[in-house]
């Protein structure tokens, strides 16, 4: 399976471990986005646990943007980029699990303030 098909499985299953999504029901990020920047506000994480959070952030951030504001996801050199339409014709590219990184990095990490600063206005 190819690492971008494996991101909705996976982060499906993190938010159930966390409580927050029921397996086999449809995940929906818009709903889920208040909740679990709530959970990350709330639970701290230990510096071994960073990169696999930083994952599931990274994932959930691709996710909302493909799910809500047309974006694509590329593999290019081994890195994940997201393009998001900025206006007909231009897209802005950058690495979501980059910016995931640096907000798991952050106590508190405000994940719904990095979701709203990418997403096209």
């Amino acid at each position: 399976m190819h690492v971008l098909q494996e991101q909705r499985p996976m982060l499906e299953q993190f938010l159930a471990d966390v409580g927050l999504h029921d397996v086999g029901k449809p995940l929906d990020l818009r709903v889920t986005l208040g909740d679990f920047d709530s959970w990350l506000r709330t639970h701290d994480v230990n510096q071994d646990d960073v990169a696999y959070l930083a994952a599931q952030l990274g994932a959930y951030l691709s996710l909302y943007l493909e799910d809500f504001h047309g974006a694509e996801q590329v593999v290019v050199d081994e890195r994940i980029l997201i393009r998001v339409p900025v206006t007909a014709g231009v897209r802005r590219e950058f690495d979501a699990y980059k910016l995931a990184y640096g907000c798991a990095l952050q106590k508190p990490c405000e994940f719904r303030k990095l979701v709203e600063a990418v997403v096209p206005a």
